[in-house]
């Protein structure tokens, strides 16, 4: 079993860095992405649904501004159908920008993944800052 990380120097420098290992065929990072598609993207469906489940709001209650992370589904509970609507939409396009690093981990889905939760929690504090007006 390999080391996660290895020690290198700098060229002349005295300085050494501590960096990733992926050399190593047992890395995690390389064990996952090892993984077939349909398998990351089940871990990604799990995690979303998991931390959906954990930032929704208790039975019979409806505080948009006590909970920032519940971002666009808070529309899904209005009663009038337009607004559903656009809360699932939002929350359609938001999901999967934000479960990209999950899927497939990079720097570019980093990217992406990064201003997606930025939009999510914005479109919280939105609704927060319309239910105390």
């Amino acid at each position: 079993m390999g080391s996660l990380f290895r020690l290198s120097g700098c060229g002349k420098s005295d300085t050494l860095w501590f960096m990733p290992n992926h050399e190593s065929p047992d890395h995690p990072y390389d064990l996952y992405l090892k993984l077939h598609w349909r398998s990351r993207l089940c871990v990604t469906v799990a995690v979303l649904a998991v931390a959906i489940l954990l930032i929704a709001p208790w039975s019979g209650s409806f505080h948009p501004e006590g909970n920032w992370l519940f971002g666009p589904l808070w529309l899904l509970l209005v009663r009038h159908p337009g607004e559903k609507l656009i809360g699932a939409v939002i929350a359609m396009v938001l999901l999967p920008a934000i479960g990209a690093v999950l899927f497939r981990p990079g720097i570019i889905t980093a990217i992406v993944s990064g201003p997606g939760l930025m939009l999510w929690v914005g479109f919280g504090v939105y609704l927060a800052m319309l239910a105390v007006v």
